[in-house]
């Protein structure tokens, strides 16, 4: 309850953002951003150099900008690194989809036949490992090789962030009293260390999430969520090579889920990472990366 009201109380002050100029200081062509209509939605992507694909998978309210730092790494390898905003985030729009595990695994279906992407490794984090490791079961030949860092899949308690599709009330506050503090109290959640969050990634999260028509699009992939919350995931099923890392301070999904990762998935190898929340990417970004090239290359 503390919480809640703590975080009633951060959203009543008010702020706007122009959506133009978002748009435009998020998706610069000199960082490489690029758009692809799949069947009337306009996918905000990136795609550098050549070899085996990997793509990266963003979790919920985050965008393809979390993984910026591993691009150059991953290119110097011999990968091809391709990373999206998923639908229902950042800046893709367009055509929605229904937000369930099928209909994201059908659009990434789609998009690798229009980019071209044969049999990639796919690394997902929270939202995004979820979307991965289904893609992986109902295209098992597609796939080379899963990494997943702190995967939503088994039942658990959504946090508040998400709960919010449920209460008509808390919609409506969030919707039209959302500022930068707020943001930034949520944002810092998903660490360890709250104070390491650097401000571009404070900045994008908060500016993206008021982008114009993206909170309705957030509240409805929120209310999919919260109808898998008590779902039972099938990885008894999920016979791709799996690399789990997750931290061990994560407080969106818990730490404890790991070990029904373990129990269910045969061809796992799991990760811990000491003092790290929910994005490994993000808090130990050199870390993770390293650990997950170190696993490629086996």
């Amino acid at each position: 309850m503390v919480k809640l009201l703590t975080f009633i109380s951060l959203l009543l002050l008010c702020s706007c953002a122009n959506s133009k100029d978002i748009r435009e200081k998020w998706s610069s062509k000199k960082d490489g951003s690029q758009f692809i209509d799949i069947e009337g939605t306009k996918v905000h992507y990136k795609d550098f150099g050549s070899g085996t694909p990997i793509v990266l998978i963003h979790g919920i309210c985050d965008s393809l900008h979390t993984w910026r730092k591993w691009k150059d790494p991953i290119v110097s390898k011999g990968y091809r690194f391709i990373s999206l905003d998923v639908p229902g985030f950042g800046l893709t729009n367009g055509r929605e989809i229904s937000y369930d595990s099928k209909s994201y695994t059908s659009f990434l279906k789609k998009l690798f036949k229009r980019l071209d992407i044969r049999k990639p490794i796919l690394i997902g984090n929270s939202l995004g490992g979820f979307i991965a490791w289904n893609y992986a079961l109902d295209y098992p030949r597609d796939v080379n090789k899963l990494v997943l860092l702190s995967p939503a899949g088994y039942p658990l308690n959504p946090p508040l962030v998400v709960r919010i599709a449920e209460n008509g009330f808390l919609k409506w506050v969030a919707k039209n009293f959302s500022t930068r503090i707020s943001s930034d109290y949520i944002a810092r959640g998903v660490f360890y260390d709250r104070d390491r969050m650097e401000e571009y990634d404070l900045e994008r999260f908060y500016e993206l999430f008021n982008l114009e028509g993206n909170f309705e699009k957030y509240m409805r992939v929120f209310e999919s969520i919260m109808k898998l919350k008590d779902h039972t995931p099938n990885l008894t099923e999920l016979k791709t090579p799996t690399l789990l890392i997750w931290g061990r301070e994560d407080s969106w999904i818990p730490f404890k889920q790991s070990k029904l990762w373990q129990r269910d998935v045969k061809y796992l190898t799991f990760i811990p990472l000491d003092q790290v929340g929910h994005t490994a990417q993000l808090e130990a970004s050199e870390k993770t990366l390293e650990l997950i090239l170190s696993y490629l290359n086996d």
